[in-house]
């Protein structure tokens, strides 16, 4: 079996790691309930390439060849305690804020450019060089490390059985995380 497939098999007989303990410390019963979905690009399909038309304008359009695309939608709960509970929801806001901080910087940076170049053009000059090397480097380097799972969540759901193995064999997948809510567990009598 596939580790999706592994997944969904214990998702549905309520067997470990999805029979009720927390994933971050496996110690204690979970009391919350995150949910995840994780959604895997399974065939994209192209046609032969697109097309190059001179337009009447006397310009060229470029259209390109169709694709069709099918996904496949995995979606499994971060079962958690109280207290690891609490933790998660401390990274995510502060993964929140980070982000919007990591805005903001850019907007005051990109001002704070245009005044240094209302009034001092050599400057500008110099130090838009060293910017475009320092954002190319910058670039490449958020692209190397990063991967296609925010690293507030890695932390959480990378701890899962066949989650990791799930995530780093596909190529193209979105991760979404949903709102939390307490947990009841499943209770079956064999």
């Amino acid at each position: 079996m596939s580790p999706v497939q592994k997944i969904l098999k214990t998702l549905e007989n309520s067997e470990p790691p999805f029979d009720g303990l927390c994933h971050a410390c496996e110690s204690q019963q979970a009391t919350f309930s995150t949910p995840f979905r994780v959604s895997i690009m399974v065939e994209r399909i192209v046609e032969e390439g697109g097309e190059i038309r001179p337009s009447i304008a006397g310009g060229i359009a470029l259209k390109k060849g169709k694709s069709e695309e099918t996904w496949e939608q995995l979606r499994f709960p971060l079962l958690l305690c109280e207290n690891c509970q609490r933790s998660f929801e401390r990274s995510r806001k502060w993964w929140q804020m980070k982000t919007k901080l990591k805005s903001l910087s850019m907007v005051i940076l990109l001002l704070g450019f245009l005044v240094l170049s209302y009034f001092n053009m050599e400057a500008v000059a110099v130090l838009s060089g060293v910017f475009a090397v320092v954002g190319i480097i910058a670039f490449a380097m958020q692209h190397r490390v990063n991967s296609q799972v925010d690293t507030f969540i890695q932390r959480w759901i990378y701890n899962i059985r066949w989650i990791p193995e799930t995530l780093e064999t596909e190529e193209e997948f979105t991760v979404k995380v949903g709102e939390s809510s307490p947990f009841e567990p499943v209770i079956s009598i064999k």
